[in-house]
């Protein structure tokens, strides 16, 4: 199945179960209705997969500063052509991003593909790289870390740390993920 196929897939099963984000969601239900190709050189939208990742005691969450965006944001990326499916680009961003491979991963509604949100974000123009204003369509899985080791281990990555829920980096637009996490998963 091609990318924009299962994340298709993907995103009907989601909204089974949280109907209340298909509003949110209505440009990535558009470009996927379209059948257009939703790799990285797709600048209306392209997917993206990403990992929020829980220390063992779920009280802090494995953040990188992204250098471009100079934010802290959970590590994820681009669906590269060669991935099985979004869940593994999410793990593959993950170990590229902060160098953690020991992963369990929290399951939902007993579907490994199923995300715990899915969500469309704004990325602005980087004319240096010759890229224009464009959204990223983000699924985001959840893990528990077996360790704390992390290691930056890409350019674009300013910094990788264990950051606690209530912490001030602690991204806004998280809190939901933690939250239907919490009400979802043992």
């Amino acid at each position: 199945m091609s990318a924009s196929g299962e994340a298709r897939a993907v995103l009907n099963a989601y909204l089974e179960h949280f109907p209340e984000d298909a509003e949110r969601l209505t440009l990535l239900r558009k470009q996927l209705a379209n059948r257009e190709d939703m790799f990285r050189k797709n600048f209306r939208g392209h997917l993206t997969a990403a990992g929020v990742v829980f220390n063992s005691e779920r009280t802090a969450v494995l953040l990188i500063h992204h250098r471009a965006l100079d934010r802290w944001l959970q590590p994820g990326g681009h669906i590269e052509p060669g991935d099985v499916d979004l869940l593994t680009a999410a793990r593959r961003e993950v170990a590229e991003e902060t160098g953690q491979t020991n992963l369990e991963q929290i399951v939902l509604f007993g579907d490994p593909l199923m995300p715990a949100d899915i969500e469309t974000h704004y990325i602005p123009a980087r004319p240096q790289k010759n890229e224009p204003e464009h959204y990223h369509h983000d699924f985001r899985y959840v893990f528990v870390a077996r360790s704390t080791d992390t290691a930056k281990r890409v350019e674009e990555v300013r910094d990788v740390a264990w950051v606690p829920l209530d912490d001030e980096r602690f991204p806004q637009d998280l809190r939901s993920v933690i939250g239907r996490v919490a009400s979802l998963a043992p």
